[in-house]
């Protein structure tokens, strides 16, 4: 029950966030950095990956980035690495610390892209790409 309040207030209050930065998103949002393992990412395919994969719900698919971006920075800061892609792809020292800036970015632009879909600015998607 406990568990069911705070998952809760976490969504309200990050409803909250989104509503607030949607009164000042800018008309359009950056585009994403560049990750070579991220491919051909834009808005419109993280857009309609949300619509897809997440019901709409812009409040977990940034939760997810959230917890990946903690991951990927205790990582960092333990002075270790991470394996990504299905390629095996290890990351360390210097090159993780860009990863973790360009994963930062990324959440700002996914939240620019939620304030927008919020404020009712977002456009359909026609790419075929994966967000994740």
């Amino acid at each position: 029950m406990a568990n069911l309040r705070i998952r809760a207030r976490t969504a309200l209050a990050a409803g909250f966030i989104l509503l607030a930065y949607a009164g000042t998103a800018r008309a359009e949002c950056p585009d994403f950095p560049k990750v070579p393992w991220w491919h051909n990412l834009t808005h419109k395919n993280v857009q309609r990956y949300v619509a897809v994969n997440f019901g709409g719900n812009w409040n977990d698919y940034i939760d997810k980035w959230e917890k990946q971006y903690s991951l990927i920075k205790d990582v960092y800061e333990r002075g270790s690495s991470i394996i990504v892609t299905k390629d095996k792809i290890k990351v360390k020292g210097q090159d993780l610390k860009i990863y973790l800036d360009r994963v930062g970015e990324r959440l700002k632009v996914d939240r620019c892209l939620a304030a927008e879909y919020m404020a009712g600015k977002h456009t359909g998607a026609k790419d075929h790409a994966s967000g994740d």
